[in-house]
């Protein structure tokens, strides 16, 4: 029978170098987006995941309905984005999301298209530390669809 030779001390400096890296992502509070997820660091991981999936389909969602022009859907994917970046303790992401989710209900196009590139690059920009992030804890890529198993 084979002994597991782990201490405590080995968990722990292990658990440290995974809150360690998700705390480099830079333009998230790590702390406020743990208590917003459960209080666990294991659940926010799964948030941020979570997050890291929903961000991809924000982005084609805006992108499309800038294309198409439709505003109401421009509306609800921001909106979106606000309240997923809020919880994830984004909150110069969220706040960018609410300027354009005002600019949407009052129709300013105008403002909506100066800013729309703006704020898709901060989310690719967030969602591609997010995702080196939760390589680098879980130690392989994980796959979209928010397929993390964050108990290795």
């Amino acid at each position: 029978m084979r002994q597991n030779n782990t201490t405590s001390a080995d968990v722990h400096a292990k658990d440290s170098v995974k809150i360690s890296t998700i705390h480099s992502i830079e333009g998230i509070d790590v702390e406020k987006g743990i208590l917003s997820s459960g209080g666990t660091f294991d659940l926010y991981l799964e948030t941020l995941a979570v997050f890291y999936d929903d961000g991809i389909n924000i982005i084609e969602g805006l992108n499309k309905s800038i294309e198409t022009g439709d505003l109401q859907l421009y509306k609800a994917h921001v909106h979106g984005l606000k309240r997923a970046a809020a919880f994830v303790g984004a909150f110069e992401l969220s706040e960018a999301a609410y300027a354009l989710e005002l600019a949407g209900k009052q129709k300013d196009l105008e403002f909506i298209k100066r800013h729309n590139a703006g704020i898709i690059e901060s989310l690719e920009c967030l969602l591609t530390c997010i995702y080196d992030a939760i390589k680098k804890v879980v130690g392989i890529p994980f796959e979209s669809n928010s397929a993390v198993s964050v108990h290795n």
